[in-house]
């Protein structure tokens, strides 16, 4: 039995079960479509950024250098999240376990887990690159530029995999040790907030801009595009070191993957219980619980707020008024948008037994707003704390909140509807990967282009935000209604 057969078979078994219920054309997909549903979307939308950033190559061959550093950045962050996320999903939900008792040799079944993150959209990775690449030699008339971009993008793929391996196997499954959760969730949280970093390193790198690039030129992916031998060393360890890494990222992810895993305690006394208070406090303690869920809490109530308020007050005494009520609703917005995505994958398997309980779509949705309110409480007081330093109205504080609760019941009804109607898993696996796209690309364009505007136009961008803003609510309203009485 082939590996892609192997791959193939435990990516179907993941859909299945986050899915359980779908269409016969989503089959149809899942089945036909292999390797290319899981990267298809991936490659357009990456290719479209890589594009984007490629015309910046009508500055110089300066501007080139520069553009590699946030995409190859881009990418091994994308990947890594996207690969530990998904590979985890094979410990949690044990997926494994039907294909052990089949006839197939361990080194076919190792090399199935090997390739499987090039199933799962790694084969989508390079594309973050090489779009950009290829249109900046094109305009530079410098095919070098695609061969160091194109080296620098494979590179970033097997690194990206790498790290993804060796974060996936890592707090799968229970464990009552409270240092292995510590340290898993100190991993978790050092991946998830990576991105914090790139406004230092960009600016670090910037700094150099019209000078001699120095020992930068030694660095990656700086140094996949200069030919010298230091650089071309530097290139060829990153690789090698980057292979040496996947060896052991799946070897250690094997040993997770096949290993039992400690039994979770089981109570004899057990309870009943109801309310705003019983809602929350299973929210906090599958996230407490979960390293894998708590990385986020931690990094969207402390590293969140805390970098929007120091990128925002940096260099900045005061705001006008209006400039100060759309960033209120920007942040709002913006910040339960991603907040919504995260707060539904806290259930996993557990939500199997929502599905027991005489609950409707709406009533889930109500939920997982509270979840959303509640985990956002610290970010709501310093962004409220950062929006007084920069405007001095109290106005911002409930307007912000106001945006924070109407788009986050908004996007928990949206992702309440497209729930499975058949008990399953809550993962990655559930929500449809464009949907969850479009969602976020369009808010976060529509809502980032106003903070521009209103530099120029501070009325009319408050006006538009404002009106934005009631669109939500009435957009809330309806399809509350819709699902007021749907069951889970």
């Amino acid at each position: 039995m082939s590996w892609k057969v192997i791959a193939e078979a435990i990516a179907k078994e993941a859909s299945y079960r986050a899915q359980k219920e779908m269409s016969r054309r989503n089959l149809t997909i899942m089945t036909a479509g292999g390797i290319l549903k899981y990267n298809i979307f991936i490659i357009l939308i990456l290719s479209f950024i890589s594009g984007l950033t490629g015309l910046a190559s009508f500055g110089g061959r300066d501007a080139v250098l520069y553009a590699a550093i946030p995409l190859f950045i881009i990418e091994i962050m994308l990947g890594t999240l996207s690969m530990a996320l998904n590979l985890q999903a094979i410990i949690s939900d044990e997926l494994l376990e039907p294909i052990q008792h089949l006839p197939i040799r361990e080194r076919e079944l190792r090399r199935a887990l090997s390739l499987l993150g090039i199933y799962w959209g790694g084969l989508a990775l390079p594309f973050a690159m090489i779009p950009a690449g290829l249109i900046s030699s094109m305009i530079l008339s410098d095919p070098s530029i695609f061969a160091g971009y194109f080296a620098a993008s494979i590179t970033g793929m097997i690194l990206s995999l790498a790290l993804g391996y060796l974060v996936g196997s890592i707090g799968g499954r229970y464990t009552r040790s409270v240092s292995r959760r510590a340290i898993s969730t100190l991993l978790w949280t050092i991946l998830i907030g990576f991105g914090f970093f790139i406004n230092f390193i960009m600016s670090t790198f910037f700094s150099t801009v019209g000078s001699d690039l120095g020992v930068l030129r030694i660095v990656p992916p700086l140094s996949f595009l200069h030919w010298d031998l230091p650089s071309s060393i530097s290139s060829a360890l990153t690789f090698a070191v980057s292979l040496a890494l996947l060896t052991y990222g799946t070897s250690r992810f094997w040993r997770a993957a096949i290993s039992p895993g400690e039994a979770a305690p089981v109570s004899l006394s057990w309870e009943l219980s109801f309310g705003l208070k019983s809602i929350l406090m299973k929210d906090f303690k599958i996230a407490s619980r979960n390293p894998r869920m708590l990385a986020p809490l931690i990094v969207n109530s402390i590293a969140l707020p805390l970098f929007l308020i120091s990128s925002m007050i940096r260099g900045i005494e005061k705001l006008d008024i209006p400039v100060v009520l759309v960033l209120s609703i920007s942040l709002g917005v913006l910040q339960a948008t991603y907040s919504a995505y995260s707060s539904y994958l806290l259930d996993s398997s557990g939500a199997r037994a929502l599905y027991m309980l005489p609950m409707s779509r709406r009533k889930v949705a109500s939920m997982k707003t509270l979840s959303i309110l509640a985990f956002n409480s610290i970010p709501f007081i310093l962004i409220s704390i950062g929006l007084m330093q920069l405007g001095s109205i109290w106005a911002s504080i409930p307007i912000y909140l106001i945006a924070l609760t109407g788009s986050g019941y908004l996007n928990c009804l949206i992702y309440a509807k497209m729930l499975p109607k058949e008990p399953a898993n809550w993962s990655v696996e559930t929500f449809e990967r464009w949907i969850i796209t479009i969602i976020m690309m369009v808010q976060t364009t529509f809502f980032l282009s106003l903070l521009i505007v209103s530099q120029f136009l501070p009325i009319f961008a408050l006006w538009l935000s404002s009106l934005s803003l009631v669109a939500v609510y009435g957009a809330s309203l309806y399809l509350s209604h819709e699902l007021r009485d749907e069951p889970l």
